[in-house]
């Protein structure tokens, strides 16, 4: 896949359980308390699109997988290219965005039912980050982690479910190998600063 590069877009994907938000948190608090101008954002987002593919995911409403990965695609859509607050124009005049999860998600998550082409093709014309940041933690430590939370599970929050996605991970990163997108991978069983410390010196060294 050859695909635009973004500087100063930034990716942190994961497992469920992985600390990906944690990560969110601590790489913004880092940049907020140096004045060095920044954006945080999610995926699935918080437009219209991303509130209706959380009440898939929490079971809500039942969708073909197929449909799933279109909605994350529209959500994409939105999020990358929007002209209101779209990842694009909010580089313009931030030095950084920084997303928790992209459109690895959706390779890793989405080719499991669907048609792994469907969803390589329906992804394949977003930019990429400047840097993928793979906070790579166990499958049975994420799990450990999502059964002491309070929240609901969600539908992709099962061990054998979780197991592939890790495979697909592995696989998406695999495919850009060829990119000028720069993977960092970092050992999530360590403590959040730790891994945080971790990030910051790949990331903001300069």
């Amino acid at each position: 896949m050859k695909q635009e590069i973004l500087k100063g877009f930034i990716v942190i994907e994961g497992l469920d359980g992985s600390g990906t938000t944690t990560q969110l948190d601590n790489i913004t608090s880092f940049l907020r308390n140096r004045n060095i101008s920044h954006i945080r954002t999610f995926e699935p987002t918080d437009r219209e699109t991303g509130l209706l593919i959380r009440k898939v995911l929490a079971g809500q409403i039942p969708l073909k997988q197929e449909t799933i990965a279109y909605l994350f695609a529209a959500d994409r859509n939105e999020h990358i290219f929007g002209e209101k607050n779209g990842i694009i124009e909010l580089l313009k005049t931030n030095r950084y965005v920084i997303s928790d999860r992209y459109h690895f998600s959706s390779i890793a998550y989405q080719s499991i039912n669907s048609d792994p082409l469907l969803v390589e093709e329906l992804n394949s014309r977003f930019p990429l980050p400047e840097f993928l940041i793979f906070v790579d933690v166990p499958v049975e430590e994420c799990q450990r982690r999502i059964n002491m939370r309070n929240g609901a599970v969600e539908i992709y929050d099962n061990i054998d479910y979780q197991r592939i996605v890790l495979e697909n991970y592995n696989k998406a990163i695999g495919l850009f190998a060829e990119s000028q997108m720069k993977v960092i991978r970092v050992n999530g069983t360590k403590s959040a600063e730790e891994v945080t410390g971790e990030i910051i010196s790949a990331v903001f060294s300069d």
